[in-house]
This record gives C-alpha cells, sequence and structure tokens, in this order.
C-alpha cells in the first residue's frame, strides 16, 4: 500500500499514521480512516446477518407451507408475512450495502 502523505478529506499534510496499513489521523478535519473502516467493516457484519435471517425465515415458512397443504389462506398469510419480514429487513439495513 502506498504511504499517504495528506489527509484525503481536507488536504492537510501533517497527519498522524496509526498503522501500517497506512490508516491515519488528521488534527485538521478529524478524519480517522481506522475508524472509518471499522464502521464499513461493522455494516458489513450487520447486513449479512439481516440477510440471513429472512433467509432462515422464509425456508421455515416454505417448510410449513408444505406441512399445511390444504389451507390455502394460511399459505397466503404466510407468504405475506415473508414478505413483509423481507421489506423490515431492507429497512434494517438502511442503505448500508
Amino acid at each position: 500500500m502506498s504511504e499517504v502523505k495528506r489527509c484525503e478529506n481536507c488536504g492537510n499534510e501533517q497527519i498522524q499514521i496509526l498503522n501500517y496499513k497506512g490508516d491515519y489521523l488528521c488534527g485538521i478535519c478529524g478524519r480517522d480512516t481506522e475508524r472509518l473502516h471499522e464502521i464499513e467493516h461493522d455494516a458489513e457484519v450487520r447486513v449479512k446477518a439481516i440477510d440471513e435471517f429472512a433467509e432462515r425465515l422464509q425456508e421455515k415458512v416454505e417448510s410449513f407451507k408444505t406441512e399445511i397443504n390444504g389451507f390455502k389462506a394460511d399459505v397466503l398469510t404466510l407468504d405475506y408475512f415473508v414478505e413483509f419480514v423481507c421489506e423490515i429487513a431492507e429497512q434494517l439495513k438502511g442503505g448500508a450495502e
């Protein structure tokens, strides 16, 4: 990785290098690239957990639907429930992708 010589945000040339990866802290604008990377990682983990939750719920509902094969009203209700949960999952992610 090439060494950063100045802040990408404000152009300050007197930045404090935080680690061997080239993360830095700017004394003028406060940009902390190490913390920014942590926030991005946390958001990715959150999105993955929400997706896994929605997928597992959908699988459970699908297996339940096969058990109640003769009850069309219940199946429709379950479909709407899955759609509703997926909408909630998207809202929880809130543009984190």
